[in-house]
């Protein structure tokens, strides 16, 4: 009941409108893109309790992200704790029988000079599919990719595990191919869509 409450708030109230369908996938990672304004950690909040999803908040010294965090129901991970936060990130997926895990591959809503390659790893260790995400601000709208799966079963039964340049090109094409690119609240915040060493 409540999940219909978010998405009343979020696509009545709000005015967003869905384009295609909400991929029916029990666990995925969510890769919401572009990042370029707090508002898109709001209406993202709000998808998460209709879509039985989490946002990872990265605490730090002065506590304020854990209280707000908690207020939200949602998980924290220490930004200066020297375990692996993708193993942190992946036990909670593990541990949950649907969970979608959404995150904003900037880790800011300022531009930076490329993207994070957490959301791979994660999604790897985690054996979950990429889902990616937008929210275009040109036209009120938001959507979903189909699952990119990283792991494949060829002819042979054999398992192919693709590469973070072979997802990674998957994911720019969904970008690219609906015209998402400069769809974010402030178009100059935006990231180019590129990782370190894929330009």
């Amino acid at each position: 009941m409540l999940s219909y409450i978010y998405r009343f708030i979020h696509d009545t109230l709000f005015g967003w409108k869905l384009v295609g369908e909400i991929p029916k996938v029990k666990k995925a990672l969510v890769f919401s893109y572009p990042h370029t304004s707090y508002w898109d950690g709001f209406y993202t909040i709000l998808t998460s309790y209709f879509l039985n999803g989490y946002i990872i908040f990265k605490s730090d010294d002065n506590g304020w992200v854990n209280t707000v965090a908690y207020l939200l129901g949602q998980p924290t991970v220490d930004r200066k704790q020297s375990c692996n936060q993708t193993q942190i990130i992946s036990d909670l997926i593990n541990s949950k029988e649907n969970i979608w895990l959404l995150m904003s591959p900037e880790s800011s809503c300022s531009k930076m000079p490329h993207l994070r390659t957490g959301f791979y790893y994660i999604a790897l260790k985690s054996n979950v599919p990429i889902v990616c995400a937008n929210y275009n601000y040109n036209k009120s709208e938001y959507m979903f990719s189909e699952p990119i799966y990283i792991k494949e079963i060829s002819d042979d039964t054999e398992i192919y595990t693709k590469t973070i340049n072979e997802v990674f090109d998957e994911i720019k094409h969904f970008y690219y191919k609906n015209n998402l690119i400069r769809s974010g609240k402030y178009p100059d915040n935006e990231t180019f869509l590129a990782l370190k060493d894929n330009k």
